[in-house]
């Protein structure tokens, strides 16, 4: 589980609860991470940069824009990553790797966001 926070860091937390490893960004993390098919965690922070970092928590890349990050990085089918920034500029960057297959890799599920909390409308 991947859960970025108000105080600046990114944490990855196992099952159980216990902390796996934490990634401090240069500010608040407002938006949910995505995970892709190679493992890297992709979060956006409001200290203007993308981050994608390693299952191990080490930082793989940082792409910095021309104002702060508060949307979620989408992921194409084709790995190319997409996010929009407070530059009023919509990003295109070649990725290596899609979406990761696994039960929760973004926020609202899926690429088709088909994700529901159990709660009862």
């Amino acid at each position: 589980v991947y859960i970025g926070s108000d105080d600046t860091y990114l944490y990855a937390v196992n099952p159980d609860g216990n902390a796996r490893w934490r990634y401090k960004t240069g500010a608040r993390i407002t938006s949910c991470p995505a995970v892709t098919a190679d493992g890297s965690v992709l979060v956006a922070s409001t200290d203007s940069c993308l981050y994608a970092i390693n299952s191990d928590g080490a930082l793989r890349w940082r792409y910095k824009t021309d104002d702060k990050l508060t949307a979620s990085p989408a992921i194409a089918p084709d790995g190319t990553i997409y996010f929009g920034s407070w530059d009023w500029k919509i990003y295109a960057l070649w990725g290596s790797s899609p979406l990761a297959n696994s039960p929760w890799p973004k926020g609202s599920h899926d690429n088709k966001n088909t994700g529901r909390s159990g709660a009862k409308r």
